[in-house]
């Protein structure tokens, strides 16, 4: 009380002896929450409280004060509960003061406008010169795609100034996002134009299909017509289109991975760092894989670096601007955020089509990862059209869409395995970091994440578990001639490999029947046995992850009420619990939406029925007929899609059948083993597509037909009658 009595005196005297001024706003963190803050604003004239900016954590908190900064700031390590920290709400800006747009604009760009669908298959229609461009050849767009069968999966968000959700290019992929400048779902930038007066000569603006690039900011030509464009160019709307052109950039390097709009930067380029902090967050907690940051500061920010150490720690992968300052070292060094926080993100700096720094473009490795193109970038402008773009904003998406391909690989990968599989490149000089993208090399340099592979080179290792002994036998695929022997488990337990830790590799781990418990030994700390109890006699171990955090999650299945028990590895005590099925069927546990997440799923052998909750949309269940009673369910990705597929081994005629998630009506039927084998289908060799395979008992034999090369089966003795293969699927 004594504490408080001399704060409100103090307050008096202060506020008494300052003239009125406009509030200031101040970012807090406490570790006492709201109501700690509340206590503090409670006093006369201190702080007013705007609003929660982490979300789901409530600790940082947005506050405006009439006090003077310094006063404020001193008032808090004794007047608030729990306080960490606080600084200024700065006001950041895209906006460049550099004219990147060249004088003449060259004749050729955007010349190319008929259209084809992208991604091929697809009904989506895109400009030519925005498919073909010269950048997209540079870091190997379409041979990354076709090469890797890859078109990117997950969630990239970008923190911008929205985007024209009507565009016909990114139709399909586009979530709905929020608005942080008006607090309000969607992330339109198209609110941003009045229509009230509208400024154009209509809204929207006419179309121009036979204009040329026009000028419409410092680093932007688009296709408008001159009066249009004339609007544009300058306040109020001198970054407006720059959120579209972002979008369309990760879209033209992964064109299946959904978009999220989050809507910080308002169209003249202004943004607070508050909105900023809430972008991230936000983006953390709905599903973001990546997240992309066109924008820079030359100012520190301690609630910034807190906000993306806390997207790393959820394995977000972060892309941001080096900057247009055309600075580095050692004659003007040069810090600019977020791209200096490298434990965090990857900084990316500009290159021309020779394949040459831009001239521009801020560089070192102080801020620079790697570097992308960034001149004459042609991608997606508001009101249907195209625009090509000049500056590190345009070269940062290329590298947060080759994560999003890079998760089509590993769905668990992250910052760091990104930053070393991206630093995989092509160098150009000690000034651009590790060098200028290439999308095929980062590629390489990533193993595809498949399962029982426990040595981590994306492929799945041959591997028999002896219940006798419970000793598991392996022949790694990067060294076969030195197998790993491993004593795990005991007669009666299950052998449940996975991958526990999230390290990359297949994890010795067995479910106990008598007890309900699982051991696992992981393979990044084998000294640290995970001792888990879950589940009860009689339930049935299906092991996955299901909160595509890239960690295998302990889960049951119990027949005797058809209902999934699973503890998420990411938040363990809020378990999840699913009726879905009924005694009889067998659980069939995948990806069958390809969003990273296990979708609870089973088949039912007395109509041949499947029946799917897919993650990615809960309430659009997928029920499909496909299969007989006796036949095998062998659920895999046998067209490389990413995306589980309906499969079923029929033992009578030693056949397989396959539904193709990708063209389902194009049936896979293949004659493979005989009625006494067991099917073991997962991907032997590495391309991201289920192999037909099966093992026999009898001779303890094992008979692949890797499909990156169909013709040359591979054979081989690894087992005995009563060994148990690891890849044996459920319900066998």
């Amino acid at each position: 009380m004594k504490r408080r009595m001399w704060l409100v005196g103090a307050l008096a005297a202060l506020l008494w002896a300052t003239p009125a001024k406009a509030d200031t706003g101040v970012i807090v963190r406490t570790t006492g929450g709201l109501q700690a803050l509340q206590a503090l604003c409670l006093l006369p004239t201190t702080c007013t409280i705007v609003g929660s900016l982490d979300g789901t954590l409530g600790q940082v908190f947005l506050v405006t004060t009439p006090l003077p900064l310094q006063t404020f700031l001193g008032l808090l390590p004794s007047g608030l509960t729990g306080f960490v920290d606080a600084e200024v709400n700065q006001l950041l800006n895209l906006v460049d003061l550099t004219q990147l747009v060249p004088t003449m604009i060259p004749s050729t760009l955007l010349q190319d406008r008929s259209s084809s669908f992208y991604p091929a298959g697809s009904t989506t229609p895109a400009w030519n010169s925005y498919i073909n461009q010269p950048a997209a050849r540079i870091v190997g767009v379409q041979n990354a795609q076709n090469t890797f069968n890859v078109t990117g999966t997950g969630i990239v968000a970008d923190i911008d100034t929205g985007v024209d959700p009507t565009h016909a290019a990114l139709q399909g992929v586009l979530l709905q996002g929020y608005d942080f400048t008006r607090n309000q779902t969607g992330g339109s930038e198209l609110n941003d134009i009045s229509s009230s007066p509208c400024p154009f000569t209509s809204c929207p603006p006419p179309p121009c299909p036979t204009c040329s690039p026009v000028k419409v900011n410092q680093s932007t030509a688009a296709v408008l017509d001159q009066s249009t464009a004339a609007v544009l160019d300058g306040n109020p709307y001198a970054a407006f289109g720059h959120g579209t052109m972002v979008m369309g950039i990760i879209h033209l390097v992964a064109p299946t991975t959904k978009l999220m709009p989050l809507k910080a930067f308002h169209s003249d380029g202004t943004a607070s760092l508050s909105d900023i902090l809430r972008a991230i967050y936000y983006g953390v907690q709905n599903g973001a894989n990546v997240i992309n940051m066109s924008f820079d500061t030359k100012t520190s920010s301690a609630e910034l670096q807190k906000a993306l150490d806390y997207a790393n720690q959820q394995g977000v992968i972060c892309a941001a601007s080096s900057g247009n300052d055309g600075q580095g070292p050692p004659a003007s060094p040069i810090l600019v955020y977020p791209a200096a926080l490298q434990s965090d993100v990857m900084g990316v700096a500009s290159t021309s089509d020779q394949d040459t720094r831009s001239s521009f473009s801020n560089y070192g490795s102080a801020i620079v990862w790697v570097a992308a193109p960034g001149e004459a970038i042609v991608s997606t402008y508001p009101y249907n059209t195209y625009a090509a773009g000049w500056g590190t904003s345009f070269s940062a998406p290329f590298v947060s869409g080759a994560a999003a391909l890079l998760r089509n690989r590993q769905a668990n990968i992250n910052e760091s395995k990104t930053a070393a599989a991206v630093a995989h490149a092509v160098l150009k000089g000690p000034d651009l970091g590790h060098g200028r993208l290439d999308l095929v090399q980062a590629l390489q340099a990533t193993p595809v994440a498949t399962g029982n592979d426990f040595d981590g080179d994306g492929k799945a290792d041959i591997g028999i578990f002896r219940p006798l002994a419970g000793t598991w036998f392996i022949i790694p695929s990067s060294s076969p001639s030195a197998p790993i022997l491993q004593q795990w488990g005991m007669q009666g337990d299950i052998p449940v490999p996975g991958d526990y830790d999230g390290d990359g590799k297949t994890d010795f781990a067995v479910w106990r029947p008598s007890t309900g418990t699982w051991y696992v030994n992981p393979s990044s700390n084998p000294s640290a046995m995970i001792v888990q109890q879950w589940g009860l006699s009689g339930d049935i171990p299906v092991p996955g992850d299901y909160d595509g955090d890239g960690k295998t999650d302990f889960a049951v299945w119990r027949p005797s009420n058809g209902t999934w028990y699973v503890i998420p590895s990411k938040t363990p005590s809020n378990f999840l619990v699913q009726q879905w099925g009924v005694s009889g069927d067998i659980p069939v546990l995948g990806d069958y939406d390809g969003d990273g997440k296990m979708d609870f799923a089973v088949w039912r052998p007395s109509n041949g029925t499947w029946y799917v909750i897919p993650s990615s949309n809960p309430s659009n269940f997928l029920v499909q007929q496909w299969g007989v009673s006796g036949d095998i369910p062998v659920p895999g990705d046998y067209d490389g899609d990413g995306k589980m597929d309906f499969a079923v081994w029929r033992p009578s005629n030693g056949t397989w059948y396959v539904i193709p998630s990708k063209t389902p009506s194009n049936f896979l039927v293949q004659q493979w083993g005989v009625s006494t084998d067991i099917p073991t289908p997962v991907d032997y060799d590495g391309d991201r597509k289920t192999d037909f395979a099966v093992w026999r008992p009898s001779n303890g034999t094992w008979y692949v037909i890797p499909s990156s090369a169909p013709t040359n089966y591979a054979v081989t003795q690894w087992g005995m009658s009563t060994d148990v293969p690891v890849q044996k699927p459920i319900g066998q």
